[in-house]
């Protein structure tokens, strides 16, 4: 009766493990995509205003 019970707990240990394993990968995947999303957004934003404002700062300058 004891075996089969403690290699299912281990199992399941096993099981537990990995799926938070997984669930960690699968979070900081999205974590870094989701910053990498907004570093490029920033830098199409900065880029966008770059042309339009330089003049305007020359000019003013």
């Amino acid at each position: 009766m004891r075996g089969p019970n403690t290699r299912r707990s281990r199992l399941n240990a096993c099981q537990r493990a990995g799926a938070k394993r997984a669930r960690t990968a699968a979070a900081s995947s999205v974590a870094t995509s989701r910053s990498a999303y907004v570093a490029r957004s920033r830098t199409w934003r900065i880029c966008a205003n770059a042309p339009s404002s330089r003049p305007a700062t020359h000019v003013a300058s």
